[in-house]
């Protein structure tokens, strides 16, 4: 019982040793930049499911999930406040997209650019700066 005991005792102690030999946490000790940028992440929830139209003047529809990166959280508070813009712009893009642009690897990256490019553009009017490093699809489905 001791045995168990002091093996017990041992495997508590042990992350906490190996964490004071290394030097504590992240970040500790080092010094911070002021001038980086801390990168936040926003996801615009639900998912855009959008229209498209296809070659034989049919609807097709497109799903996608976006996670938007900004350079800080200040940055991150402005998408909040204006997701329903962006939603827009993000609709008005893939609404005029091709067929051929929705269904292929390269035509995803063209889509994905223009989107940034746009939702930049229109973002930089309402608030005077360019807010978004990166849109991300994290998801994207097409019919």
């Amino acid at each position: 019982m001791k045995t168990m005991l002091r093996l017990f005792w041992l495997c508590c102690l042990l992350p906490s040793l190996v964490l004071a030999q290394e030097g504590g946490g992240e970040g500790e000790g080092e010094a911070v930049d002021p001038n980086k940028p801390v990168i936040s992440y926003f996801s615009l929830d639900p998912e855009i499911i959008t229209n498209y139209i296809t070659t034989n003047n049919e609807m097709g529809y497109i799903r996608i999930k976006i996670e938007v990166m900004v350079n800080n959280a200040g940055d991150l508070a402005l998408v909040q406040k204006h997701e329903p813009l962006i939603r827009d712009t993000i609709n008005d893009v893939l609404g005029k997209e091709t067929v051929e642009h929705i269904r292929s690897l390269k035509g995803r990256d063209i889509i994905r650019q223009e989107c940034q490019d746009k939702v930049n553009e229109r973002l930089l009017k309402e608030t005077g700066k360019t807010i978004i490093r990166e849109l991300i699809f994290t998801n994207y489905l097409y019919q």
